[in-house]
């Protein structure tokens, strides 16, 4: 089995690269990817490569088939724990190839921490295997993400760990200055922050590590 590699991109876009103009020479492979030995046997088509770009928010995978034999279909899924996957969009496949061909898929929406990719390929018979597990990191662009934005109840807060020191804290401030919140920033890549006994208004969540402080704006409905 030749090793298979995915990689990066609730919308969801599938194209052959002959039916797409985007470039993925020109974007850089993410830094961090592990692959995860899958439990099920060969897929039945035979898998030359599989490779991933990110391209700024989204994750584009695209792998080529050197052979297909009694082929129907792929399904990409994904999954934020390695476990509990679901489908984000499939693929036709030629059904019977001799031939090489490429296959491109795009996440959208891919989440702010390590994403799980696996392949599972779906024979004319119904029959099925799944490719190995690949992890992709995706890091904010900004220091501090919140979401949703305006909030009711539950605050994602989202964050690289590694530009903080060890006793970084964070606190909720409204438009006074006044903190109403404060903790330290647990370790990972985020936290769920419960708002719903906030007044209504305009509050500031901001990171104390040292001399640096990092600022996000929320809204409580």
């Amino acid at each position: 089995m030749k090793t298979l590699h995915i990689l990066l991109f609730f919308s969801w876009t599938c194209c052959l690269q002959a039916q797409t103009g985007e470039n993925f020479d020109s974007v850089t492979e993410p830094t961090t990817q592990e692959v995860f030995s899958s439990p099920d046997p060969t897929l039945p088509v035979e898998i030359g490569a599989f490779h991933g770009w990110q391209i700024g928010e989204k994750a584009a995978l695209r792998w080529v088939t050197e052979s297909e034999n009694n082929s129907a279909y792929f399904i990409i899924q994904h999954s934020a724990d390695a476990e509990n996957f679901t489908n984000i969009g499939s693929l036709p496949t030629s059904r019977e190839s001799e031939g090489e061909l490429e296959y491109v898929f795009t996440h959208e929406r891919p989440i702010l921490a390590h994403n799980y990719y696996r392949l599972k390929h779906v024979e004319q018979d119904n029959t099925f295997t799944y490719s190995d597990i690949i992890s992709l990191r995706f890091l904010p662009a900004e220091a501090i993400v919140l979401f949703p934005n305006p909030v009711r109840e539950e605050l994602q807060f989202w964050y690289d760990r590694t530009m903080w020191r060890e006793d970084a804290r964070f606190e909720i401030c409204n438009t006074t200055g006044q903190a109403v919140h404060s903790a330290e920033v647990a370790k990972g890549w985020g936290m769920t922050l419960n708002v719903e006994n906030l007044e209504q208004g305009v509050y500031f969540l901001r990171v104390i590590s040292g001399k640096r402080k990092d600022v996000a704006r929320f809204i409580k409905l």
